[in-house]
């Protein structure tokens, strides 16, 4: 199993990655400079592997997104390079701050209308087996318990 590198880190994210897969932890609503450094990381993977996956993890933070955020992660996410081999999305902040990160990202999904699978979870485990035979690829195999093994320390879980 690879270990996660981190590639970029703010108050708001830590971006790693581990094999073609870039991980986000999410603490607070993001910068501009994290949608960068998100785009960044999947440009980065696929020059080595030729696709990459996300994983994004919503653990806490406010939902205000500001315009310039809003029209980046439009952007982002309208890349059909960008994670071309899934995102997965699990929110886990509870009540209606995450009823609003639900509803911005599934706006944000329909207004760049991604190519890739996209699936939001309220379980890292459930998201981990959708994710990892997305990510398989030729001499870049991935298992749900791989997945977990990387997530469960984020979370504070034994994995």
């Amino acid at each position: 199993m690879s270990a996660l590198q981190v590639v970029h880190s703010t108050p708001s994210l830590r971006l790693s990655t581990s094999r073609n897969l870039l991980i986000g932890e999410w603490r607070e609503t993001p910068l501009v400079e994290d949608v960068a450094a998100i785009g960044r990381g999947s440009r980065s993977l696929n020059r080595q592997y030729g696709s990459c996956g996300i994983l994004n993890l919503v653990l806490e933070g406010t939902p205000r997104f500001a315009d310039d955020v809003r029209a980046a992660l439009v952007r982002l996410n309208a890349d059909p390079t960008a994670f071309a081999l899934g995102s997965a999305r699990v929110l886990l902040i509870p009540g209606l701050a995450g009823v609003a990160v639900r509803a911005f990202l599934n706006t944000v999904q329909l207004v760049s209308r991604p190519t890739r699978p996209v699936q939001v979870f309220g379980d890292a485990r459930v998201a981990a087996a959708w994710l990892a035979p997305k990510l398989a690829l030729p001499g870049v195999p991935w298992s749900p318990e791989e997945i977990d093994a990387l997530v469960g320390p984020l979370l504070g879980q034994v994995a």
